[in-house]
């Protein structure tokens, strides 16, 4: 069995198929319909991603007594 997938917004309960597929109405298909949520996955990233960048914001690390050493740190 081959599948094509592709995102449409249904329109009067019409879906249409893009022309690029039109060599599938000539043999019989099965059609599966699944609905995605778009509009609840949005915010729970923007979410996300204000948690982080309130993280890193808030992120205070104390480097004054740290001192890098370039040959120690090449060693092998």
């Amino acid at each position: 069995m081959q599948a094509i997938e592709f995102e449409y917004q249904l329109q009067n309960g019409l879906i249409q198929v893009p022309k690029h597929y039109q060599h599938w109405f000539q043999k019989p298909v099965k059609v599966i319909l699944l609905a995605t949520d778009k509009i609840a996955k949005k915010p729970q990233t923007e979410s996300i991603n204000e948690e982080v960048k309130n993280f890193f914001e808030n992120l205070q690390i104390d480097l004054s007594e740290y001192h890098f050493n370039r040959d120690e740190a090449n060693e092998r």
